[in-house]
């Protein structure tokens, strides 16, 4: 069985990446400029639809044990 699963960003979105700000002090290595990935990590996807899941059948509750 498949699925599709389309995913519509509410607002602007950041998917991290290998580049980074640098270390502090690296003026060399580092950069301001970072860019995200196109697309999110699969550990991301499956925890959106596992959440989405809990949220539908009233499994997930703010209350802390």
């Amino acid at each position: 069985m498949r699925y599709l699963i389309t995913l519509k960003p509410l607002t602007p979105f950041f998917f991290g990446g290998s580049v980074t700000f640098g270390k502090l002090g690296d003026k060399e290595n580092s950069t301001y400029l970072v860019k995200s990935r196109l697309f999110p990590q699969q550990t991301a996807i499956l925890g959106m639809i596992r959440k989405e899941y809990l949220i539908q059948n009233n499994l997930l509750t703010k209350k802390v044990n």
